[in-house]
């Protein structure tokens, strides 16, 4: 089955992290606020499990293509610091929202802060985040999605009464 690309398509999830930003960008008239409100007024919404496997998510590995140049692949983030180090690229940079909810093979026409036109192609989703807790990369091996910290177990207290008969205080603490 192919996606449609000529629309947005968002996980609840994403769509909620979409519509944050946008209270945050509301007021502003820039391309970036232009299409963060087009992205949450106009998608597609769908639970995690049922979105379309070739549309980009957040936590997805992408591999895309702007003006031609191929980039990636990159993982999507919600970093708040514009593009993220690395191998991730964050949607609160124009190319990291541009990708989201775009299904493969869709394309989007950007207009860069010095007013320049960019297309930007979605080519590939290489891996989608595995909701069960860890990450795999491009190359399938797995990440874990944090570090797991060996604790150890309480002792049991002891199975005494609270209350003995020596402990009696008698009709004198009435």
């Amino acid at each position: 089955m192919t996606t449609d690309i000529s629309c947005c398509h968002l996980t609840t999830g994403d769509h909620l992290v979409l519509e944050a930003m946008n209270e945050h960008h509301h007021h502003q008239d820039t391309f970036f606020a232009q299409m963060l409100r087009s992205k949450t007024r106009n998608a597609r919404l769908y639970l995690r499990d049922d979105i379309p496997k070739d549309v980009a998510t957040l936590n997805s590995w992408v591999t895309y293509a702007i003006n031609d140049m191929v980039v990636g692949p990159v993982q999507l983030v919600h970093s708040t610091r514009g593009d993220a180090a690395g191998n991730e690229l964050s949607i609160h940079a124009l190319h990291g929202l541009a990708l989201l909810g775009l299904a493969e093979g869709a394309r989007e026409s950007l207009q860069t802060d010095d007013g320049q036109p960019e297309t930007i192609v979605l080519v590939k989703v290489a891996q989608v985040f595995d909701t069960g807790g860890s990450s795999r990369t491009p190359d399938g091996k797995t990440r874990p999605a944090g570090e797991i910290v060996p604790f150890r177990a309480r002792k049991a207290p002891a199975a005494t009464s609270p209350w003995s008969p020596g402990d009696d205080p008698g009709p004198t603490a009435a």
